[in-house]
């Protein structure tokens, strides 16, 4: 499945986030790995994106990311989740990266919230995926 009914909400050279408008879900691609500032500054454009287009279904593609520093796992589950949850954040798509430590990274940061979630190798998985939680 591709995704082409794209709106690009957020675009910088390390993150891009798109709505897709058929799916009604918001996708995060990392481009490369960000520095701590630059994960955070793209994650709370995702709280934005989702409240604007109402959409909390989420699929991220983890594929050029790097893992997460201790902190902002911290972060993204204590402070950053809280607040996407109340955004109507309800599902979450991963599309792995081949590197260990990020995959380790992703696996620990989705453990430790309540929503559903599942993993795949490859982003067709995971828009599949979302039309059947749909």
């Amino acid at each position: 499945m591709k995704i082409t009914d794209i709106t690009v909400f957020y675009e910088k050279e390390y993150a891009l986030i798109n709505y897709s408008e058929t799916g009604h879900y918001v996708i995060i691609t990392w481009t490369t790995s960000p520095n701590s500032g630059e994960y955070r500054e793209s994650m709370e454009a995702l709280i934005a994106a989702m409240k604007q287009f109402k959409a909390g279904r989420l699929i991220v593609d983890n594929r050029k990311a790097g893992a997460l520093h201790p902190d902002d796992q911290e972060w993204t589950v204590s402070d950053w989740h809280v607040r996407a949850l109340a955004a109507g954040h309800t599902h979450a798509a991963i599309v792995q990266s081949s590197d260990i430590f990020a995959h380790i990274s992703a696996i620990d940061v989705m453990s430790q919230v309540m929503i559903p979630t599942a993993f795949f190798n490859e982003v067709e998985g995971a828009v599949k995926w979302m039309a059947e939680v749909r």
